[in-house]
């Protein structure tokens, strides 16, 4: 998850509240990667959520639930 969530990013310039965002998101998406948790997949459901509404993202332009659909 961390590796799509970069590539998504890329596309951004952040602002230090959006920054503090993607790397609560980063951190979410390591756990998930080394240990999936429904605990973890949900702050990091709702942190990407807050983070595209911050960047005015669209909100099929990242989904965190396509990458379990694939898992």
């Amino acid at each position: 998850m961390l590796k799509k969530l970069e590539a998504w990013l890329k596309n951004y310039t952040l602002t230090q509240e959006q920054e503090l965002y993607a790397q609560m998101a980063r951190m979410a998406a390591r756990e998930l990667d080394a240990n999936f948790m429904t605990a973890t997949l949900s702050e990091y459901r709702r942190t990407v959520s807050i983070l595209a509404g911050m960047l005015n993202a669209e909100p099929a332009e990242y989904d965190p639930l396509s990458d379990l659909l694939k898992r």
